[in-house]
């Protein structure tokens, strides 16, 4: 499965997730999931929980942990990568984990991980409310005198 996002994008989610991302090995991860016309990323510590969202084109339902010791390296290529271009995530089974792998152009990064599935909580029941589709304001035209 694959999804499609902005570098930019893809180092905001990190930011907004990474400082939810807890020391006990079944917290020490980012949960990347893609689900309909976005990405998630999700993490928690033993008191809070980090959801953020963006735009992305998803071939098909996944999900993927990306642990907290491979943060530092994935933030770093995507540093080398211009923030504008379109990263392609990958997500496949790899041994006991999951392989997640990022190509821009002909820069790729692999890592794999073996995060337990239990460690992030059922969070979408959870942020369903918060991360719900509203409605947007009208738009008034101000034409001054």
């Amino acid at each position: 499965m694959r999804t499609t996002i902005s570098a930019h994008a893809l180092t905001t989610m990190l930011d907004h997730t990474e400082p939810h991302v807890h020391g006990r090995p079944e917290l020490a991860a980012i949960r990347l999931e893609a689900l309909g016309s976005h990405l998630y990323a999700v993490a928690v510590d033993e008191c809070t929980m980090a959801v953020d969202r963006a735009d992305s084109v998803n071939e098909g339902r996944w999900h993927a942990h990306l642990s907290h010791a491979d943060i530092p390296l994935v933030r770093t290529w995507l540093g080398r990568v211009d923030s504008q271009a379109d990263v392609r995530l990958g997500a496949a089974p790899s041994g006991a984990g999951t392989s997640i792998t990022l190509r821009c152009g002909h820069a790729m990064l692999r890592v794999v991980n073996s995060i337990p599935e239990q460690g992030i909580p059922a969070w979408h029941e959870l942020a369903a409310g918060p991360l719900a589709e509203v409605d947007a304001a009208p738009v008034l035209l101000f034409r001054p005198v």
